[in-house]
């Protein structure tokens, strides 16, 4: 986890969320750093070689990332979190309902932004929102023994 997602953990008074998604996982820290990425303001290059990039998107929590992976084939990926929750919101740009923007983001013009630069890259990449199902057909499955 980067340190503003900490940080955002550590200001959630109960912090349920966080205790669901981690219990009895390793949580390994890192610094998001790095130059801008495709349109997101700093990255992190995981393995340095561009295959796996973390870049900060924010305004959900105030660490959330969208990470960039390129499989051997050469085809990308674009895995969003929670910059909209369903994929016709990066082909329509459409943002969720103003409810749910108030009660679930720290910085809605954040994910607004966000939002906007990953739609953009929608002819790059296949684009995959948390929350949306339908987006993750396609993607190959790693074999149970993959280990980088």
């Amino acid at each position: 986890m980067n340190k503003g997602e900490l940080e955002y953990a550590a200001s959630d008074g109960d912090a349920k969320v966080f205790r669901a998604v981690s219990a009895g996982r390793e949580i390994h820290q890192y610094e998001i750093d790095g130059p801008a990425y495709l349109g997101f303001p700093s990255s992190f290059d995981v393995y340095g070689d561009g295959s796996m990039v973390i870049a900060l998107a924010g305004g959900h929590t105030t660490g959330s990332v969208v990470v960039f992976v390129t499989v051997p084939s050469g085809q990308r990926y674009a895995f969003i979190g929670d910059l909209t929750w369903q994929l016709e919101g990066v082909h329509r740009r459409i943002e969720r309902p103003w409810l749910l923007r108030v009660l679930a983001d720290s910085d809605a013009e954040q994910v607004r932004r966000g939002l906007l630069r990953a739609s953009s890259l929608s002819h790059l990449m296949q684009i995959i929102p948390a929350h949306d199902r339908d987006a993750y057909d396609g993607i190959p499955a790693l074999p149970g023994s993959f280990q980088r």
